[in-house]
């Protein structure tokens, strides 16, 4: 005891170094028990999360696309904890938005094993789809608002004339972008560039939308809006299509077919929850 404190006293700097290195060795035991979850971008524009399924380390790892940070981890962990899924891959990691980074090459080299899109967005980029993948489920379809924190908002010029707008900054997303800015202009509603702010990812929308950075955004019901009343929100658009879950053509009918539909089930439920009996999941119980 004495001796470690005079240690500690005359030479500060091993002292320090020695707590750092415990520091880190008790963080690396901490991201051992929870699979090596870590959140990080693959490159400029991309999000990824990737978790371990604690298999063989020499196994290939389960890639999945989506369009929206919503549910992604809980996706992505209960894949992770599958014992089908550990049997034939040793993580898996999921991308999200935004969607134009998804390109025909990535379609051809068949880059994902799961995505979720809109066919006729994949349909322009490879015609020859269904060569390629298979459809899994349709998502649910879902209504659009305008959505404050302040007062309910109005189609109107005088209620936008002062307004800070907040968009997804992903021109291809028809709730977060399209919808909201055709609706404003079949209102014959001018809105400047300077009253626009654009967000990577929908809770980083909320996010602006709470902290007051922004006074109106384009939302969905169901994805991170709970805060938000009812009362305080403009229907932009009803029964907007989600697309759709796609598979790797080669995973159809394989042994992980029905546990990657059973966990976008669970992910759809999140939102949708009267939503997810469809005839479609019905083959996989």
């Amino acid at each position: 005891m004495f001796l470690s404190a005079r240690v500690a006293i005359a030479k500060p700097g091993r002292f320090y170094t020695l707590c750092s290195f415990l520091l880190l060795l008790c963080l690396g035991i901490s991201l051992s028990m929870t699979n090596n979850e870590v959140l990080f971008d693959s490159h400029a524009d991309y999000s990824v999360y990737r978790c371990s399924t604690n298999g063989d380390s020499s196994l290939s790892t389960l890639k999945v696309l989506t369009i929206t940070s919503a549910g992604t981890k809980k996706l992505t962990d209960t894949l992770c904890s599958s014992p089908t899924i550990a049997a034939q891959y040793s993580n898996v990691e999921t991308s999200w938005q935004p969607r134009g980074l998804l390109s025909s090459k990535d379609l051809l080299a068949e880059q994902f094993d799961l995505l979720w899109s809109r066919e006729y967005r994949l349909l322009g980029l490879l015609p020859d789809l269904y060569d390629y993948y298979t459809l899994l489920v349709h998502t649910p379809k879902y209504d659009v608002y305008w959505m404050s924190l302040k007062d309910k908002p109005e189609r109107t010029q005088t209620y936008f004339s002062n307004k800070t707008l907040g968009l997804l900054d992903d021109s291809q997303s028809r709730s977060g972008f399209m919808l909201p800015l055709n609706d404003l202009r079949k209102a014959s509603i001018i809105v400047s560039d300077e009253q626009k702010r654009f967000y990577p990812s929908r809770s980083a929308l909320y996010k602006a939308l709470s902290t007051g950075e922004v006074d109106v955004i384009s939302g969905i019901s169901g994805l991170e809006d709970k805060g938000i009343s009812p009362e305080n929100r403009l229907l932009i658009a009803s029964n907007a299509s989600t697309g759709s879950w796609f598979i790797k053509s080669s995973l159809l009918n394989s042994n992980i077919h029905c546990e990657l539909m059973l966990s976008v089930k669970g992910m759809i439920s999140d939102f949708h929850p009267l939503k997810t009996s469809s005839d479609e999941f019905s083959q996989c119980g």
